[in-house]
């Protein structure tokens, strides 16, 4: 692994992440939509939330360390969804 960016989850990290997402959706967390950034670790979040709420995960390079909030703001004003959650670093 040559950088952050590259970092997997450990299988620990992906057990908590399968417990905190199955905990959300049994007590009535609703979710339309996933926006994840590039980056592997936040991408190995979002994809358990995906299967675990059964919603569409989206890309986007604004939510990658040094990413611009505008562009943040403008890609999520573009989505029809009313809840959305992002996964991003920090």
């Amino acid at each position: 692994i040559n950088s952050d960016a590259e970092r997997t989850l450990t299988h620990e990290g992906q057990q908590e992440v399968e417990l905190v997402a199955r905990g959300l959706k049994k007590s009535g967390v609703r979710l339309d939509l996933l926006v994840s950034s590039p980056l592997v670790r936040a991408n190995q979040t979002a994809d358990i939330f995906a299967d675990t709420f059964k919603v569409e995960l989206k890309i986007c390079r604004a939510l990658a360390p040094g990413g611009n909030q505008d562009e943040l703001f403008d890609f999520l004003k573009n989505q029809k969804a009313e809840a959305i959650a992002l996964f991003g670093h920090e």
